[in-house]
């Protein structure tokens, strides 16, 4: 019989006695295998396990947190938010234009979450003049969370964000990543049909799957609203290719590269792509149901979402894609 301080690892081979004996009982929090002795030690580790989260039972190590660090954590964040909360929205503009990089990120943030009406305008300034950085991240990201409602200033976010999306994209760096799709989305949401053609930029056979996907549901999010007024062969010429690749039994072997082809399906038909019909015969064929559903709901969707123009096109490739057994 092992003593209450011997580690169950140097403990193999249990006696007989303890074979077919029910499985101890888990408390919340506790790694205990089943039919390993209930000793007075392990008694201790039962009433106590809502304290081992994730230390070793191994080497009975019983450190946890103190209350008075926890005490001390949870002081330091009441103390930041009565910071916060202390500071106008004056006080907080004041360190936009004056204060540290990183006071000025908080600046930003806490601005955008109170909704301030002053960003827009000054992300209309700003956002231009900025090439790089943490700084960059956040104007995006507070663009992308902030109504925009003046024209002019919708104007000249959208070519901001367009030109930093542009500067991301080509230098590649991971820390901008999301910025770039964060770019690309708010870009679409203030973006006219006219416009749609420079999405071109992010669907090129060099740039990576996500960066196409974000670019692809973009086009679905212009397009979808209204039905395209303005000839772009080329705009959709490129999107009915990368359907047809995308629509192959080789290419749809993920998750991910089902949804891409989803997405480029679906934007190849709310921008009315003469190839449409041609498409939806490929869909079918590939006998992926989940698939043609995953379209249907999507189309939907947009079709419920457009306000002008005509519906007949996507309700006729809806229905098309519901009458295939």
């Amino acid at each position: 019989m092992p003593s209450s301080g011997e580690n169950r690892a140097t403990f193999p081979n249990r006696p007989k006695r303890w074979e077919g004996a029910p499985p101890l009982r888990r408390s919340p929090g506790l790694h205990a295998s089943s039919g390993f002795p209930k000793s007075d030690q392990y008694q201790s580790y039962s009433t106590s396990s809502f304290n081992l989260s994730y230390h070793s039972l191994a080497t009975f190590d019983l450190s946890v947190p103190s209350s008075t660090a926890v005490f001390n954590a949870l002081e330091a964040v009441k103390t930041k938010q009565a910071r916060l909360t202390q500071e106008t929205p004056d006080d907080l503009f004041e360190t936009l234009n004056h204060g540290k990089e990183e006071a000025r990120i908080n600046a930003l943030r806490e601005l955008t979450a109170l909704g301030d009406a002053r960003l827009e305008e000054f992300l209309s300034r700003t956002l231009k003049e900025v090439e790089s950085g943490p700084w960059l991240f956040a104007l995006i990201d507070s663009a992308e969370k902030t109504d925009i409602l003046e024209e002019n200033h919708r104007r000249a976010v959208a070519a901001s964000l367009l030109a930093q999306a542009l500067r991301l994209r080509d230098t590649q760096e991971a820390a901008g990543e999301h910025s770039l799709w964060s770019a690309i989305r708010r870009f679409a949401s203030l973006a006219e049909e006219k416009d749609a053609p420079t999405l071109l930029s992010f669907i090129r056979p060099e740039d990576r799957g996500a960066t196409r996907q974000v670019a692809l549901q973009a086009l679905l999010h212009i397009f979808e609203t209204s039905a395209p007024t303005l000839e772009a062969p080329t705009l959709q010429i490129r999107v009915c290719d990368l359907a047809k690749k995308y629509l192959d039994p080789d290419w749809l072997i993920t998750p991910t590269n089902n949804v891409l082809a989803m997405n480029c399906f679906c934007a190849a038909a709310v921008m009315h792509a003469p190839e449409l019909d041609d498409l939806t015969d490929r869909l079918l064929s590939l006998g992926k149901k989940r698939l043609v559903s995953q379209c249907c709901r999507r189309l939907s969707r947009s079709l419920k979402r457009r306000r002008s123009g005509s519906l007949d096109i996507i309700d006729r490739c809806i229905q098309k894609l519901r009458r295939e057994p």
